[in-house]
């Protein structure tokens, strides 16, 4: 569990199990101090929607269950915000494959807005709203939108604050017909929101 490992060690930690069939509830129960919240399976925007109906922090921090945090990622992002008193850090990802068929690289590594490289804090969470909830994909693409739309300022490291593992399972990899229809409100709302800075 790279969260464990931080340098910087979170003040909370929640574990949403979204319906798993997996070990993921019993390796949480092994961490003292952590809170898992159990659910029936409502997708990526409902589980982080329940993991923030619980915080009790100044700064929220994602990390899905197939991704890793290097061990300075949390702590060079805190400072970086603290420091720059902005809303919002991100950081670079770096790709990696986790067998033979993706183990190259699928892109160089690059600082991006994916939300385990991000941290933002608790007041920019209040002004900018919960995941849609409605959208089969491009969730995390649609909240930061909203997050720009809101005025809100971010910093970035250029340290890797995200490990992303590319694997045959990734939404993104087989995405479905109402995933692809999500992508392309995303994309609608993307560009309405661009029109409407002009």
């Amino acid at each position: 569990m790279s969260v464990a490992s931080q340098t910087h060690q979170a003040v909370q930690v929640i574990v949403v199990d979204d319906g798993s069939t997996d070990d993921s509830a019993a390796v949480a129960r092994m961490h003292p101090g952590v809170k898992l919240i159990q659910q029936q399976h409502g997708g990526t925007a409902a589980a982080r929607n329940a993991g923030l109906a619980h915080i009790d922090a100044e700064a929220v921090a994602f990390l899905d269950a197939d991704d890793l945090w290097p061990p300075e990622s949390l702590e060079r992002r805190v400072a970086a915000l603290s420091r720059q008193r902005a809303d919002g850090c991100f950081g670079v990802v770096e790709e990696f494959g986790d067998s033979e068929a993706y183990a190259p690289s699928v892109r160089a590594e690059s600082a991006a807005r994916l939300p385990g490289s991000i941290l933002v804090t608790r007041e920019a969470l209040e002004k900018v709203g919960g995941f849609d909830t409605s959208l089969a994909a491009g969730e995390a693409i649609d909240w930061v939108l909203r997050f720009d739309a809101a005025g809100l300022s971010w910093c970035s490291i250029a340290d890797v604050a995200l490990r992303r593992r590319i694997h045959a399972d990734n939404t993104s990899r087989r995405a479905s017909a109402r995933q692809r229809l999500a992508l392309l409100e995303v994309a609608r709302r993307a560009n309405s929101a661009n029109r409407g800075r002009r």
